[in-house]
């Protein structure tokens, strides 16, 4: 499905059935979209995950 990858520009993540995470550089939490039109996904916002 298409998401917001960085500002203006929507990239492609491939769903699997482990939990994945991904950078996103310059660009906020609120940036961040999720192409709900063309995909029939649901959206659930949680705490970010800080790694070390």
């Amino acid at each position: 499905m298409k998401i917001t990858v960085s500002k203006d520009s929507m990239g492609w993540i491939y769903p699997t059935t482990a939990w994945q995470t991904m950078e996103i550089k310059n660009m906020s939490a609120n940036a961040l979209s999720v192409d709900t039109k063309e995909f029939y996904v649901g959206v659930r916002v949680v705490d970010a995950i800080t790694v070390h």
